[in-house]
C-alpha cells in the first residue's frame, strides 16, 4: 500500500536525521 511505502520512506528519513519528529508528522497528515 502507499501509506506503507510512504511510512518507510518517512522511518528511514528520520533514521537518517533528514527530518525532525514534527516535520516528519506534517508531511504525514499532508500525504
Amino acid at each position: 500500500k502507499p501509506t506503507n511505502v510512504g511510512g518507510v520512506i518517512l522511518g528511514r528519513a528520520l533514521l537518517e536525521g533528514k527530518f525532525t519528529v514534527k516535520e516528519a508528522i506534517a508531511c504525514w497528515q499532508n500525504a
